[in-house]
């Protein structure tokens, strides 16, 4: 074993302690540079479920269409199993997602729709069938049935869409539009032109 480095005069030993403290000075201020940095980074989460096909990228305040597509159908799907027995609860968890400026609105609406439901025996739920995206609007269209009975009743159907705009505000998606409506056909902005013009045209004759 060599002990030359304890051998050296005392101002060996002062450069070398003046130069310890110098790098751990150094090192300290990049792992604070670093942790900071790791703090306030915005990464893009890219998810793929195994039961899904769909790769889903979600960031900060935006996420690709796949993403709200799903969350829409998901969204669908809460709506859709509403009945006078879980409205409360199913408005709880809406608002969580819904703007702040929709909660209201939507909530009454839910509440008037009960209303005309069965009290007991009764229970909902929404099928979707398919979605769509229109790139001008950004509306998300989900189409699909609406579905419900009574406790040993034949199912009643009837055919809904539902549309939503969402936006990822703070890493969360929040569905700042919503509308619904019966029928198969989304009203899409082809869909409102050419009504339009059906109308136009029937006025004339």
């Amino acid at each position: 074993m060599k002990f030359s480095l304890f051998n050296g005069n005392w101002d060996l030993s002062h450069k070398v302690a003046i130069v310890s403290t110098c790098t751990a000075a150094v090192l300290g201020v990049v792992v604070l540079v670093q942790s900071w940095g790791l703090a306030n980074k915005r990464e893009r989460i890219v998810l793929t479920p195994p039961t899904i096909d769909q790769v889903y990228q979600i960031q900060w305040d935006s996420a690709n269409t796949e993403y709200y597509k799903q969350f829409a159908v998901v969204i669908s799907g809460i709506i859709g199993q509403t009945t006078p027995q879980n409205i409360e609860n199913t408005i709880k968890t809406l608002n969580q997602f819904f703007a702040p400026a929709l909660q209201r609105p939507m909530a009454e609406s839910l509440r008037a729709l009960t209303t005309k439901l069965p009290d007991q025996n009764f229970s909902a739920w929404f099928v979707p069938e398919t979605s769509s995206y229109e790139q001008q609007t950004g509306k998300l269209f989900i189409q699909g049935n609406l579905q419900s009975a009574l406790t040993g009743a034949d199912i009643q159907t009837q055919p809904v869409i539902y549309e939503f705009i969402i936006q990822m505000e703070s890493g969360k998606p929040i569905v700042t539009y919503f509308n619904s409506y019966e029928g198969y056909e989304p009203r899409t902005l082809s869909y409102l032109r050419n009504k339009q013009q059906a109308e136009a045209e029937a006025a004339k004759q």
